[in-house]
Parts: structure tokens; sequence; C-alpha cells
């Protein structure tokens, strides 16, 4: 269980959102292969990711955040889960 709060990242309102951005969905689960969210998406506050003989990715360097913490629940099995957040 990894908690990923990112004090420095501005909070835009929900309602501010572009209808363009892609809205995630909660679960990235790569099984026998990789699932990787990237670009500007919005974030749920709890994410489960999984990798099973596979490898997810969740890059949040152009995310955008609507919730001030992220939790990110990750699972490894024969595989990887790599977070990417901005610097």
């Amino acid at each position: 269980l990894a908690q990923v709060s990112l004090s420095q990242a501005p909070l835009i309102p929900k309602s501010e959102v572009h209808l363009a951005t892609i809205s995630a969905m909660p679960k990235f689960i790569g099984f026998l292969r990789e699932k990787i969210q990237y670009g500007r998406w919005v974030p749920e506050p709890v994410i489960i990711a999984k990798g099973v003989a596979g490898g997810s990715t969740l890059d949040f360097s152009q995310a955008i955040f609507v919730h001030p913490v992220i939790t990110i629940k990750a699972t490894a099995w024969v595989g990887a889960v790599t977070l990417i957040v901005p610097p």
C-alpha cells in the first residue's frame, strides 16, 4: 500500500476539469501484458494497480488532481507496478 501526497500539485475543482480530459478507471491490471495510463487524466482517490506476469504503469506527470490525496494499492506477482510522479 502506497500513499502518494503531491502537496505541490495544484488542485483543480472537478467542475472546472475540461470534458476532453480522460477520466481514469480505478483499476489498472497488467495480466500477461503492459497496462499504461499516461497523459492528461484525472486519477480517482483510490487506485488499484496490479502486475501479474506483466506490468502496470501509472504516469502522474500530466495528471489533473482534483483530490488532495491519492491512495494506490499496488500488487505485483512475477511483474511490476511502476509509478511516475512529477518532480
